[in-house]
């Protein structure tokens, strides 16, 4: 019988949920930044000025929400924005002088963290775990960007039927965000 607590996926998920949450607790309480502001922040504070699809794609986040974020960092003065000096119709973002001592106050605590999590691995365990991972995701991406390319095709020819009980195609939307791993 299938148990769902025994697949691998759902573990991967799980474990994705409770450094979410954690983390998320952990640098709401200390920093009034939730997730998404942490994500952003962090990808701003490692890259320097981006233009927003430049986070989009580094942070790997919904667009619209990264464009909300955004907004959000510039309100709270965490970072600014200036048209971009290559191309005036875009704008580019980086962190203000505030934005930049969080996350110089961020990053000793999320590497704690991130140790006391790793404790539990040896150096090869984490070596091996995170070539595994990117293998997997490498993977994932893959198969999500076939199903799509196959989804477009069952729409367009309209005689094939769905292949699995509420089967649908994509919305451009979810097309350009990473999929929920409980879909996996």
């Amino acid at each position: 019988m299938y148990k769902i607590e025994e697949s691998t996926f759902y573990l991967i998920h799980k474990l994705s949920r409770s450094l979410s949450k954690g983390g998320q607790t952990f640098y709401y309480t200390k920093f009034k930044i939730g997730a998404a502001e942490h994500r952003v922040l962090s990808v701003l504070y490692g890259y320097g000025p981006l233009i927003s699809a430049e986070v989009n794609k580094i942070a790997a986040m919904d667009k619209a929400l990264i464009s909300r974020t955004l907004s959000r960092l510039k309100t709270r003065k965490l970072a600014r924005n200036e048209a971009d000096p290559l191309d005036g119709r875009k704008r580019q973002w980086e962190l203000t002088e505030r934005g930049r001592s969080i996350m110089a106050q961020v990053q000793p605590l999320r590497k704690k963290r991130q140790r006391i999590i790793f404790a539990t691995l040896t150096a090869d365990e984490q070596k091996q775990l995170k070539d595994m991972v990117k293998r997997l995701l490498a993977a994932s991406e893959d198969l999500h960007r076939k199903e799509v390319k196959e989804l477009r095709a069952q729409k367009s020819s309209k005689s094939v039927k769905p292949t699995f009980s509420g089967a649908r195609a994509l919305t451009a939307a979810e097309e350009d965000t990473d999929a929920d791993p409980t879909w996996a």
